[in-house]
């Protein structure tokens, strides 16, 4: 890269960025409009185009990439918005609904993977509300091989639902 583009970039970029900072108020997208700006300046300087390497044009190019930053989100927000409150609800339930029983239908799979004894203390922990003490009783076992029933479900149920390729 030649020194002046360097030297360019070094004296203007802090200037570059605020002026971004000002109309966006978002640092990554600060970032990245002054680096769009620049990497026009320099594909410009390459192609022999200095009579544009000036601060006044680098100014310019932020602040118009900076507004079509602010087009797209406003884009996007009326987009969001249209969907929400013009989009038919009982579409929208039935979406939310069709999630839910996916998500149920994956926990009753995982369930299903847990040895008899454990779905049997787990149903009666959580299904049934029982406490430990109770689920003891009822199952012969003490009131600590519940609780490593429970803690051995819970530990699988996590490995399986923090992995997302399970």
């Amino acid at each position: 890269m030649d020194k002046t583009y360097e030297t360019f970039f070094r004296q203007n970029y802090n200037d570059a960025y605020q002026l971004a900072f000002g109309l966006l108020r978002d640092e990554e997208a600060c970032k990245d409009v002054v680096s769009d700006a620049f990497e026009l300046l320099l594909r410009l300087y390459n192609s022999g185009k200095t009579e544009r390497f000036t601060v006044s044009y680098l100014m310019t190019t932020v602040k118009n990439k900076a507004i079509d930053e602010i087009r797209k989100r406003h884009s996007r927000d009326r987009y969001a918005y249209y969907i929400l409150h013009h989009h038919d609800t009982d579409t929208v339930n039935d979406l939310i609904m069709q999630e839910r029983k996916k998500q149920v239908d994956e926990i009753m799979d995982a369930l299903d993977r847990l040895t008899p004894k454990t779905l049997r203390v787990m149903k009666a922990c959580f299904v049934e509300r029982k406490k430990y003490r109770e689920v003891a009783e009822e199952l012969g076992i003490s009131k600590s091989t519940v609780k490593k029933h429970v803690m051995d479900a819970l530990r699988r149920l996590r490995d399986q639902f923090d992995n997302p390729y399970y």
